[in-house]
């Protein structure tokens, strides 16, 4: 079986314009508007959010393109929770979103980490807790010469009577340095498919 036509396409750019912050509930992260220390994220159009950090545009290179910034160095924590409403109930559903480590390679010292992401889709349920559909997580994003966006993908199958999913983008390393993320464009799909003879 192969994918063919996409049904559905939904997708999280974080916008335009000038540093912003996200609305409540969507990080454990505080939000900075100056350099990040541990903990800080920001919404902003250039990844520099420290003196280590790489200088680059948003994943689509907009000059006003929004990317979400975040220092996780110090320990793990949720970088960002939505909900995808619309979705088609008992189709299989694919999902991706870019990511980059944005600390320049070679500039940290001590206690150095490389962030591994884990994306989880749950699916609402009528007495409010979730059940959990998919998790799947990135390969580690190790620190790189010039910046460099990598793709994660995963996919997740919905329920016959469920249409809305809540998801989540989990930080799961530490370190006193390197686990300095943007994530970009996230999105959700689901395809038709075709058998191939």
């Amino acid at each position: 079986l192969f994918p063919s036509t996409t049904l559905f396409r939904s997708s999280e750019t974080f916008g335009t314009g000038t540093y912003s912050s996200l609305p409540a509930g969507k990080t454990n992260y505080t939000y900075s508007s100056s350099t990040l220390v541990e903990g800080n994220y920001r919404l902003a159009k250039n990844s520099q959010g420290g003196q280590l950090w790489h200088n680059s545009k948003d994943h689509t290179g907009n000059t006003n393109g929004l990317m979400l910034l975040v220092n996780a160095n110090g320990g793990s924590g949720e970088i960002y929770r939505d909900t995808v409403y619309n979705l088609i109930p008992g189709n299989f559903h694919m999902v991706s979103f870019y990511a980059m480590n944005t600390t320049v390679r070679g500039t940290c010292s001590g206690s150095t980490g490389n962030p591994r992401l884990q994306f989880i889709a749950e699916a609402f349920n009528a007495d409010g807790s979730f059940t959990q559909l998919s998790s799947f997580y990135s390969n580690y994003l190790n620190a790189t010469s010039s910046p460099t966006w990598v793709k994660v993908s995963g996919n997740f199958t919905l329920p016959i009577n469920v249409s809305a999913i809540r998801f989540r983008i989990i930080n799961t390393t530490t370190g006193t340095c390197g686990v300095n993320l943007a994530i970009d464009d996230i999105s959700f799909g689901v395809c038709a498919y075709r058998d191939w003879e």
